[in-house]
C-alpha cells in the first residue's frame, strides 16, 4: 500500500452515480441556513476575540 495512492477518475464517476456507496444530498434549507448563521457568529467571535488581543497588545505597559 502507497501512502500516495490514487482511484482513477473514471472510477470515482462511477461512484458518484451510484446510490449505495455515493453521497446523498441530506442537507435541506433549515441545515444550510443554521449553518451560515452559526458561521457568521463564529466569524464574529474570532474577529471581536483578535481586536481585543491587538488591542491589548498596542497598550502602553502600565507605569511602575
Amino acid at each position: 500500500m502507497s501512502l500516495f495512492r490514487r482511484k482513477p477518475l473514471d472510477a470515482l464517476i462511477a461512484e458518484g452515480g451510484d446510490e449505495q456507496h455515493g453521497l446523498k444530498k441530506a442537507l435541506t434549507t433549515w441545515d444550510l441556513t443554521a449553518f451560515g448563521i452559526g458561521a457568521i457568529i463564529g466569524a464574529g467571535i474570532f474577529a471581536t476575540w483578535a481586536a481585543r488581543r491587538r488591542a491589548r497588545a498596542a497598550r502602553p505597559p502600565a507605569p511602575g
